[in-house]
């Protein structure tokens, strides 16, 4: 028979907060897009301050600032092709759980680094930049295939719609917050990001989600 039509996508309604696992996950990925953002922004920011601190010239301190978004690209660009296949193999709560403690790791890392001048700061930011990178190569596909599995499929649009409202809220926001606590210093930014992603994993480990069905075709590179 013919398969129904998936309803027009009318303007997302507040009636899909009442799946509560939704919920959670939908608040944990903008804690989590919200974060990152900040980190990025806080990132940049410490790097081009260090270089400029160092007596380099604005040219040469913004080409240091590239270098970060650089060592972020290139692990993303390698790992990006096992993301998808990891999204289809293993748990992808367990996944979505990692990339944000790893995450977590990493800007707590980076606020310790940055209150106690412990290691040379540029140097830091770069590796933290490439490790992030490599993350953001599982979180998105995981988060687009786990959220399917907490809704009913013809809420799926309204799902989605959110979804993508979310994140674009994280993506203007997180930068704004994360340059007003990095006035305050690097470790302000750094910590608050720490505490938005284990909020962030603390609400994902609390989702049951309905047992995941293996995908019958995952392929191996």
């Amino acid at each position: 028979g013919m398969v129904a039509p998936l309803p027009a996508l009318r303007l997302p309604s507040l009636a899909i907060f009442r799946h509560g696992l939704y919920t959670q996950f939908i608040v944990s990925r903008w804690f989590a897009t919200l974060a990152i953002q900040m980190q990025l922004t806080a990132m940049g920011w410490q790097v081009y301050d260090a270089a400029r601190a160092a007596g380099q010239t604005i040219p040469q301190a913004s080409f240091v600032l590239g270098m970060v978004g650089l060592s972020q690209f290139l692990p993303l660009l390698v790992l990006s092709l096992f993301g998808g296949q990891a999204a289809d193999r293993y748990n992808r709560k367990f996944i979505l759980m990692a990339c944000l403690a790893g995450k977590a790791v990493i800007a707590g890392g980076l606020a310790l680094v940055s209150i106690s001048g412990a290691l040379p700061i540029i140097p830091t930011v770069l590796v933290a930049a490439a490790f992030s990178g490599a993350i953001n190569a599982f979180l998105p596909a995981a988060a687009s295939a786990f959220m399917p599995m907490l809704l009913p499929r013809g809420e799926l649009p309204q799902g989605i719609a959110w979804s993508s409202l979310a994140f674009q809220a994280g993506t203007i926001v997180g930068p704004a917050i994360g340059g007003l606590l990095y006035a305050l210093g690097p470790g302000a930014a750094y910590g608050a990001t720490f505490l938005l992603l284990a909020g962030g994993v603390a609400l994902m480990m609390r989702i049951n989600a309905p047992p995941q069905q293996p995908v019958q075709d995952a392929r191996t590179v």
